[in-house]
């Protein structure tokens, strides 16, 4: 594949620098009259405006650039023929090589999810999980059935599954915490069943579109509204970085979420004289105990750090019952489809069509993504999730020996024919980067991987060039 041809000639630029140095030296040295009736200078720059020594930036930034082109050109050249890639810095376009490409994106799918449900749903919103009884407990009993119900909360999880991932700390909403505030309401016995309510949203377990392998491989959990433990009812002991392939999806997600809730509450000396059920509350219920979430932009922090596929999945269909008219996945995607129109970043060929990125038939453009990220700027809520290389998320166990360690944040993204790397660099000499990097159809290895740290290693040290020293003033 040929390399990207640089948009400017640097000899030119430079030359026409030059001519502006030599002139602004020139006046530089014309001097200063003293304060009339004294011999102390009128108050001013030290520097004069058009002093050499403020010429010497710019005489530095073409030949950092330059630099910076031939050493990202060496990593398309190195890359798959199916690759964007896009730099820029303080909004400045630094390079761009099939910035409007439509590519499949993989997980870096999630930052459109994400940026759209802050804005639909709002960063302040929290998913909250009730429990209800068709009447009021009289005694500490409640005659009939306990409900439970799910409010979409995709974090609400038991202690026992959230310590076996190895990245911690993780953000959960406790369901032990749930059952002890029923506890706290005074509730000891209920007469009849535990109920698990799901009809929040659609009972679609997963998207249509995807290969019957994600859920075998349990790539995500059966998808409900009353997800307790991402609906896995078991686990290895310690989770690996590489995903939840030894995990068992839970058959019947709020029966499974109800039998969590009841073996919580007999270990704290609840009788519970029927079994699990699915089914839906009344609308004339009492409410017994509640639990809220943590707001929606700490939900997405954490969808965007571990890669949740979970959570996006869920998140759409919140997004969907809000404003699409219907909790499915369809009408969520529908209204991620506005949410860039209206934030002005939908670009011609990019589409979504889930909230993972786990559907091959997404498409995103580098310079999209790149958009996404410089909306929010590197302080956005959006780039409070990002992983950071060598310390966090999915990126904890990657860049450990590279320059670009703890400077490098992004989301990675990954299928089988796909690698991606979307983030911020902070620059060892100020500057904070912005890049996008998608590779599609070579099977992902670690010759690819180790690409990235290139990249980022590339990243990291512009500007490259002459010390501002050697092209300043000499005394």
């Amino acid at each position: 594949m040929q390399p990207k041809q640089r948009r400017f000639v640097v000899p030119t630029v430079l030359a026409l620098v030059a001519l502006l140095f030599f002139w602004a030296a020139a006046q530089a040295g014309s001097g200063v009259p003293a304060a009339k009736g004294g011999s102390h200078p009128p108050k001013g720059p030290t520097t004069p405006l058009l002093s050499a020594r403020r010429l010497a930036p710019y005489l530095v930034a073409p030949i950092a650039d330059a630099a910076l082109h031939d050493q990202l050109d060496q990593v398309i050249a190195d890359s798959p023929s199916d690759t964007c890639l896009t730099v820029s810095v303080g909004g400045r376009v630094l390079y761009e090589h099939h910035p409007d490409a439509p590519m499949t994106p993989a997980s870096t799918e999630k930052l459109v999810t994400s940026i759209a449900a802050l804005d639909v749903l709002g960063q302040d919103t929290r998913f909250q999980t009730r429990v209800v009884a068709a009447g009021k407990p009289s005694d500490g009993v409640v005659q009939g059935d306990l409900y439970l119900v799910g409010g979409g909360d995709p974090l609400l999880a038991t202690k026992a599954y959230v310590e076996h991932f190895q990245n911690q700390p993780q953000i959960r909403t406790s369901l032990e915490d749930l059952a002890d505030r029923v506890v706290k309401a005074g509730v000891h016995r209920i007469t009849g069943r535990v109920v698990g309510d799901e009809s929040r949203y659609d009972s679609d377990r997963y998207p249509d579109a995807w290969p019957a392998r994600y859920a075998e491989q349990s790539q995500v959990g059966p998808l409900s509204a009353l997800s307790v433990n991402d609906a896995f009812q078991s686990w290895p002991e310690h989770q690996s970085r590489e995903g939840t392939v030894e995990s068992t999806p839970a058959t019947d997600p709020p029966v499974y979420a109800a039998q969590q809730l009841i073996a919580l509450l007999q270990a704290r000396g609840v009788t519970v004289t029927g079994g699990a059920a699915a089914g839906t509350a009344p609308k004339d219920d009492e409410r017994i105990a509640e639990i809220d979430s943590v707001p929606m932009r700490q939900v997405v922090d954490q969808l965007v750090t571990e890669s949740d596929n979970q959570t996006a999945e869920l998140l759409v269909k919140e997004m969907g019952r809000k404003a699409g008219g219907a909790a499915t996945t369809n009408a969520g995607v529908a209204v991620v489809t506005k949410t860039m129109e209206k934030l002005h970043l939908a670009r011609p060929g990019t589409h979504a069509t889930d909230g993972s990125g786990l559907d091959e038939h997404n498409r995103v453009s580098c310079r999209l993504l790149m958009n996404i990220l410089d909306q929010g700027g590197p302080r956005g809520v959006l780039a409070s999730g990002l992983a950071i290389a060598g310390k966090t998320g999915t990126l904890a166990g990657r860049f450990l020996q590279s320059p670009a360690r703890e400077r490098l944040r992004a989301k990675t993204g990954t299928l089988n024919t796909v690698t991606a790397l979307t983030g911020f660099v902070n620059a060892q000499q100020g500057p904070v980067l912005t890049f996008a990097y998608i590779a599609n159809g070579e099977y992902v290895n670690d010759q690819l991987l180790k690409l990235q740290e290139t990249l980022g290693g590339d990243l990291v040290v512009y500007p490259q060039g002459p010390a501002l020293k050697a092209v300043g003033p000499q005394s």
